[in-house]
């Protein structure tokens, strides 16, 4: 046999015995793959796996088997039970466990194993326990080595029995071994009744020993949209599960939102949970929004918060709050004991809330130092007890909710508002009294002093009802122009505001209160004043035009503006003086002993009777006309009759409030006279007479008629 033969002989003899080797081997490998992932074998090592615990796995019999580029079993529709052994708590549409070579001679690696449309359910019920708990706890006799693992469109829901569930979906993880550590990749979408989309992506590594799991390097991105804005942020922690301990430290946590642009930031320096009981320690908080309406800013800090059977605790619990408007600053700050619960809501024990307004011109406002608490079990059952100081007088507050009634009282030592007052125009201040449909409030209020640009008021008291209609406060009363008032306000939640005031003050000193609800000053004295009185407008201006209503003025010992002896004097000589006259004002006073006005007031204009016992002169006054409110205009027929005079003396009153135009009334000394020379000797007679009974009046017998 030639050489050349002989070689190729040879070769191919080596060439059949590699393919015999090979199809030997792999219908050796294919065999044992085979045996291995046998239906029957792979429950049997699936009960072995789940030793210790009650739960079963199970799979359709029709086992996939695939021999490169690794030995690979395909299991379809496995589902692993809960701890009942019925309940599924895991589902997987289709399994793929690819083992190392060495795993058909030896002992079992996972090369790969993937898992295709996985639900998986993690839930705790009352007493904290997970429902894994049991597979955690038997960890140790599973000793199967996973080498890389990936989780395709899977789904996690995480259910709390009493804090309700969160679900992950389209899931993907992607976990690979590198000698003794874990790197792992991680994407999911989150849904929620609390956003429209969120997205999470997080990476890391892990480390793995007997029954623990350390991810010293968690960071996860999210990103989403709730109400329209999107949103992002991360979370960095060191966490590690050791046997049924969770334990984080270093968490931070860094979130902004399109949402008036805001920010919020938390850290957490110490984590440890067991069985869903936690303690956190150095907790700080920081949130930020300056585009929102005042711009508003938070802070909370605690060194150290409990959590134990679903109740919240820390001993103390540090708030702050800024907001910034273009004329001020308002700063307020809360130290309390906090506690939570899902039965009993939150309570803050032993607070200390102190608030402050800083203006860009003028004094502080809202200065307040309170102590006291609050219990809110549910967002409509809640109570309110604080003391302390209100801009610097002791205040107390005690309110509460049921349902949807607002209740208590309000009681303030002494209440300056002048500083509250002072930046405000002629427009009523925008304080919106009126709460949402659902909700009423019946609130009493004491005011033991309060201070305003027009006078002192003390001792005020009322009952506040307030619904998404009206503002009624009922019974109104207080002490005021050294007299007593009560009554009533009602103010309705209409465009512009209604308002309805019935009063009745006794005792009071009557021009200040004249002065300051019709803002005339034409009279004084002390007495009684009855209002009922209905408007509407925006200004103070606005409201005068829209009055409408009765006054009833009941005067003693008091004087009218405007009218004089030395003005009577002056019309009876034949020189009536006017609104520019030059009589010194001090001396346009008449004083009397007695007055009663009695006023109708449509749109602005009161229309009215009046009448006097006169002191100087001594006379009685009859009379009646008209005053426009709005426009400080009058227009009055005054008649005087003297005590000894037959003819009366009428007048007429004209023009400006404040100094009105006077004169004599000459149509009414004439009524009734048609010829001109009678209607000459009727003023003619009229005038000698009221000049005889004139001369007798002390302050103006020296006096003589001008010529």
């Amino acid at each position: 046999m030639s050489l050349v033969s002989k070689i190729s002989h040879s070769h191919i003899s080596k060439t059949a015995i590699a393919i015999i080797a090979v199809l030997g081997l792999y219908v050796g490998g294919y065999a044992t793959l085979y045996r291995m992932s046998d239906a029957n074998v792979l429950q049997q090592h699936a009960q072995k796996w789940l030793s210790g615990t009650d739960r079963t796995l199970n799979f359709d019999a029709d086992v996939g088997r695939r021999l490169f580029p690794r030995p690979t079993v395909i299991i379809r529709n496995a589902v692993l039970s809960e701890m009942d052994g019925t309940t599924p708590a895991m589902k997987v549409r289709e399994m793929r466990v690819g083992i190392a070579w060495t795993s058909l001679w030896g002992e079992p690696t996972v090369e790969k194993l993937v898992l295709n449309d996985p639900e998986v359910q993690f839930s705790r019920d009352a007493s904290g326990y997970w429902n894994i708990s049991d597979l955690w706890r038997t960890s140790d006799k599973r000793t199967i080595v996973f080498n890389r693992v990936q989780l395709h469109n899977g789904t996690l829901i995480l259910r709390d029995e009493q804090l309700g569930s969160l679900k992950l979906g389209q899931m993907n993880l992607a976990v690979s071994r590198l000698g003794e550590n874990l790197s792992y990749v991680l994407s999911a979408n989150s849904q929620s009744p609390y956003w429209e989309t969120l997205t999470l992506n997080a990476k890391g590594n892990a480390q793995t020993a007997s029954g623990s799991l350390k991810l010293p390097d968690v960071y996860m991105q999210f990103n989403g949209k709730e109400n329209g804005y999107t949103f992002s942020g991360s979370l960095k922690t060191d966490a590690q599960w050791q046997g049924e301990d969770f334990m984080a430290d270093n968490t931070r946590l860094e979130m902004a939102s399109h949402r008036y642009n805001s920010t919020f930031n938390a850290t957490v320096n110490k984590f440890n949970s067991r069985h869903g009981n936690a303690n956190l320690t150095g907790i700080n908080a920081v949130f930020t929004a300056p585009n929102a309406h005042y711009q508003p800013n938070g802070t909370l800090s605690a060194a150290q918060v409990s959590w134990r059977d679903y109740h919240l605790h820390s001993s103390e619990v540090n708030l702050g709050f800024t907001a910034r408007s273009l004329d001020s600053i308002f700063d307020a700050s809360v130290k309390a004991n906090a506690d939570w619960s899902m039965q009993a809501g939150a309570q803050f024990h032993n607070a200390k809330i102190v608030t402050l307004q800083t203006p860009t011109q003028g004094l502080p406002r809202f200065s307040s130092e309170w102590e006291g608490s609050l219990n809110a079990p549910t967002p409509t059952l809640w109570q309110v007890n604080l003391q302390g100081l209100f801009d610097r007088q002791p205040s107390t507050i005690d309110l509460r909710r049921e349902g949807s009634i607002v209740s208590g009282s309000l009681k303030f030592s002494k209440l300056n508002i002048n500083n509250y007052l002072s930046h405000l125009d002629d427009s009523i201040p925008n304080i919106n009294l009126f709460p949402k449909q659902d909700v009423s409030w019946k609130i009493g209020l004491d005011i033991n002093t309060l201070e305003t640009p027009a006078a002192r008021v003390d001792n005020i008291h009322t009952d506040i009802h307030v619904d998404s209609k009206r503002a009624l406060f009922k019974p109104l009363s207080a002490d005021l122009y050294s007299g007593h008032t009560t009554g009533s306000l009602l103010i309705s939640n209409t465009a512009p505001m209604n308002y309805h005031l019935q009063q009745k003050a006794q005792d009071v000193q009557i021009r200040p209160l004249i002065q300051d609800l019709l803002k005339i000053s034409r009279i004084t004295g002390k007495g009684t004043a009855e209002f009922d009185l209905k408007t509407s407008g925006n200004t103070h201006q606005e409201m005068l035009s829209q009055l409408n209503g009765k006054v009833n003025l009941d005067i003693n010992d008091g004087e009218l503006s405007g009218l004089s002896l030395a003005r009577l004097r002056n019309i009876l000589v034949g020189s009536p003086i006017g609104q520019g006259d030059s009589v010194d004002d001090t001396e346009q006073t008449m004083p009397f002993a007695h007055f009663v006005l009695n006023a109708n007031i449509k749109n602005g204009v009161s229309r009215h009777q009046a009448q006097a016992d006169l002191v100087s002169p001594t006379a009685t006054m009859n009379s009646k006309g008209e005053m426009d409110f709005a426009n400080a205009r009058i227009l009055e027929d005054i008649v005087f009759q003297g005590a000894d005079s037959s003819i009366p003396l009428p007048i007429r009153v004209s023009g400006d409030i404040v100094k009105p135009a006077v004169s004599l009334n000459y149509q009414q000394i004439t009524s009734g006279i048609t010829s001109p020379e009678e209607r000459k000797q009727a003023v003619s007679d009229a005038l000698k007479q009221q000049w005889q009974w004139f001369l007798k009046q002390p302050q103006t017998a020296a006096s003589q008629p001008a010529q």
